[in-house]
């Protein structure tokens, strides 16, 4: 979600030990883009699961309406 530019934005205002730590991680921009992918998908799967299971249990509760 965030371009490597603004995490170098970030990481001037970081100011002692953490500032080179900082730029080394803004720099591994290609990793850090496919973990925030995998971030994401973590984020939808539960989601998605428990709209799955929303569904199932509607419909379960309809067919028995409908007997």
């Amino acid at each position: 979600p965030y371009p490597s530019a603004t995490r170098q934005a970030r990481c001037e205002v970081i100011v002692g030990p953490g500032h080179p730590y900082c730029e080394r991680a803004a720099a591994g921009s290609a990793s850090a883009q496919l973990h925030d992918l995998g971030d994401a998908a973590w984020r939808l799967v539960p989601a998605g699961a428990g709209l799955a299971a929303l569904l199932v249990w509607r419909r379960s509760a309809v067919a028995r309406e409908r007997g």
